[in-house]
Order: structure tokens, then C-alpha cells, then sequence
């Protein structure tokens, strides 16, 4: 089921037919990562780990996610599977090299870091993540616009970390700060960009692009919810049998929004496939599916 999905995922977003999909001649995409629970088996629990509790371990072991999405379309870039125990910007790093270099790749503050900017910046793509209040505050140069170019810097335990592994220690990597509040809001947001060009990449447009962002969030929930089902655990008590039923979602719900962007693109008028239903895009491709897969 992976190497079907290799086949078929990918960008699909054409810029006179999904406009939502560009910024700026740069194809949008966003990555995150999200949990789903898988039956309660011992090889399942050994595979993917329990979630932590107060009360102590999860009812369920959990399956971790991180996907690569086309905003505008919400199609499937790329994904990775992992443990509960793996972090999200670890799984992070093996979809990484999907993006490309006409890509603009958004994420959340909780992935920034040298290790996977570095690997994102090296397929080519630029950069729009959400920054931490403490990272990168220092200015290093104020830009015209009152934005500023800074630094992140791998922490001093992963510096140790790397050279006890005989590995280089990467050195700072530059980006430009953006600084914005948003109106009845009293929070500072913090955007690092890999666009250090303010004529280029003007800040007010990236303060409002980055709310695409969320698409990421939007498609992991049609997965979920929708097609999954609320509350839904993954039937299989094996791990190669999670990571087939894993694949198979994820498989099944890229060729739904590739199918409803060509009926918004395919539209006498341009139609963003956000105006369209995922649920009931779903439900019509089950109908006319059903006599086929009918026992009669």
C-alpha cells in the first residue's frame, strides 16, 4: 500500500485552475503530524507505544503521522508513519525531500529547528514556519520594512549530541523575522522565513498567508473524521497491518481530493475546491462505487 501510494501522490494544483494553491509562483504546502489509535495488542504496544498519562498509560497505542499537503487542494504529498514515542519533527525529516524548489512550505513553532530547516531548505523549497517567543530574537540587521534577519542555532545538548556521534555541528542558519499582532489579539506572532528579500516577499502578505497553514490541519481531519470516522481505532492487531490500513486511508483520501479538484478546476468558472464538500464527495464516489463492488 505504500508503493501505491508513491505511485499516485503528489501536487496536482495548477496556477490558472487553483489559484489558492500559489503564492507568488511558489506552490503552497504545509506539513503536520497527528495520532491515531490502533488495537490494543502486545505487538502493537511494543510498535507504537502508549501515550503517557497522569493516570498512567493510554487505553490504546498510537500511531504518529506527519503529512505533507498541497494548500488550496489538500492533496497528499508525502507522509510518514512512526510511534507514539517519535517526535513529530523527527517523522518530519523523511518528508522532507518531497518538497521542491518552486515550493513555499509552511509549519507549525513546534518543528523549527536546524536539522529539519536545513533539510527542507536543502530540496529547494523556502520556508514560512511559526516561531517560539525565544528563538531567534536576536537582530542581527533591521530591515526597511521593520522586519530583521537572526539566527537559529542547534541547542548545546544537540552540539554534544553530534559531536559524540563524530558528526559536524551544522552552523546557525540565517532567516527573517516577522513580527505581528492581529486585531482584538494582544499576542506577538513570530514568523521565520527563508525569504530575506522584503521586496520580495512582503511582510503583510506573508502575516496573511500563513493562516494557510491550517489546510495541513484540515486535511488530517477529513482523514480522521470523515473518512476514519470519529473516535474510530484501527482494526489490525499488527504493526505491518496498521501501516497497510494507514496507508490505504491516506492513499484513499488523496484520490478523493485529486478527483474533487478536477471538478472545481474542470468548472465552466474557476471554482476553489474549498467550496466543495469532502464529506459528500465522499459519499457520491461510495455511491457510484457500490454496484461495483456489490456481491450481486
Amino acid at each position: 500500500m505504500r508503493e501505491v501510494l508513491i505511485q499516485v501522490a503528489g501536487p496536482v494544483a495548477e496556477v490558472d485552475r487553483c489559484p489558492s494553491a500559489f503564492w507568488r509562483g511558489l506552490r503552497v504546502a504545509a506539513f503536520d503530524g497527528t495520532m491515531l489509535d490502533v488495537a490494543d495488542s502486545a505487538a502493537n504496544a511494543k510498535e507504537f507505544t502508549r501515550p503517557a498519562g497522569g493516570a498512567g498509560p493510554g487505553g490504546y497505542p498510537q500511531a504518529r503521522l506527519v503529512l505533507l499537503i498541497e494548500c488550496g487542494t489538500h492533496v497528499l504529498i508525502d507522509a510518514a508513519i512512526g510511534g507514539q514515542g517519535q517526535g513529530e519533527s523527527t517523522l518530519a525529516m523523511a518528508v522532507a525531500g518531497s518538497a521542491g524548489p518552486d515550493m513555499l512550505v509552511l509549519a507549525d513553532r513546534g518543528m523549527v529547528g536546524v536539522p529539519l530547516w536545513n533539510a527542507f531548505r536543502d530540496s529547494g523549497a523556502h520556508l514560512l514556519w511559526r516561531l517560539k517567543r525565544t528563538v531567534a530574537t536576536k537582530a542581527e540587521q533591521i530591515l526597511p520594512d521593520g522586519t530583521y534577519l537572526s539566527r537559529i542555532r542547534l541547542d548545546l545538548h544537540h552540539q554534544a549530541d553530534s559531536r559524540r556521534k563524530g558528526c559536524p555541528v551544522p552552523p546557525p542558519v540565517l532567516l527573517r523575522v516577522v513580527e505581528y499582532t492581529i486585531e482584538g489579539f494582544d499576542e506577538v506572532y513570530r514568523l521565520g522565513t527563508s525569504l530575506l528579500d522584503p521586496a520580495d516577499a512582503p511582510a503583510d502578505e506573508l502575516a496573511a498567508l500563513y493562516h494557510a497553514r491550517w489546510d495541513s490541519e484540515g486535511g488530517i481531519g477529513e482523514i480522521k473524521t470523515v473518512q476514519r470516522g470519529p473516535g474510530a481505532v484501527l482494526a489490525s492487531a499488527y504493526p505491518d497491518g496498521v501501516r497497510q490500513q494507514i496507508w490505504a486511508h491516506l492513499t484513499v483520501h488523496h484520490l478523493t481530493r485529486v478527483l474533487m479538484y478536477h471538478a472545481a478546476a474542470d468548472n465552466t468558472t474557476v471554482l476553489d475546491p474549498a467550496q466543495i464538500s469532502f464529506r459528500q464527495a465522499q459519499r457520491l464516489i461510495r455511491r457510484d462505487l457500490s454496484p461495483a463492488f456489490s456481491p450481486l
